[in-house]
């Protein structure tokens, strides 16, 4: 995907699906298509299918349409893509369908239980995407925040919604 991405070819978004395998679009006018997709074959040195009307395709990688069907805990994860595959891969050691986008940048997990995936990567974030109401009441959605700026969050909710009746602990338990 990133030797894709990398290439004088405007590929317009790179994914990878498990049973499908990376995927690679081109996007424009049919002969500039075509023979961007000619110097990007060459460049890869590898077989590749052509799905020549994808829209549906796409819209299911950008909708997670997979994993969205399951009841499973979800987790969206930025990353940068070079460490993006290497997580998904030790994420489905742990039982998770995953799907990848953004050049593996962005990896989506989906598990049947809960685990804290925060404590396998070494940069970025994640959020808890979908999760059961018990499982949201004592998890952050988002990546832990920093102790100054989670100090000055909560003083800026407390100042906007004194009352705390705004979503309490919707995104972070303390506040």
């Amino acid at each position: 995907m990133r030797t894709s991405m990398q290439a004088p070819c405007d590929v317009s978004a790179a994914a990878f699906k498990p049973g499908l395998g990376v995927l690679l679009r081109l996007e424009g006018i049919l002969p500039s298509v075509n023979e961007r997709e000619q110097r990007l074959r060459k460049g890869l040195g590898r077989p590749a299918e052509i799905a020549p009307h994808s829209s549906t395709l796409w819209k299911s990688i950008r909708d997670i349409e997979d994993l969205a069907r399951s009841g499973d805990i979800i987790w969206r994860i930025s990353t940068s893509p070079t460490e993006g595959p290497v997580l998904a891969e030790e994420l489905q050691s742990h039982g998770a369908n995953i799907l990848l986008d953004w050049s593996g940048g962005l990896v989506w997990a989906a598990m049947p239980t809960f685990m804290n995936i925060r404590t396998l990567m070494k940069s970025g974030h994640a959020m808890l995407f979908r999760a059961p109401d018990d499982l949201r009441a004592f998890e952050d959605v988002f990546q832990p925040l920093s102790t100054d700026l989670a100090a000055l969050s909560a003083r800026l909710k407390s100042s906007l919604d004194p009352k705390a009746i705004f979503n309490p602990n919707r995104m972070y338990k303390a506040f």
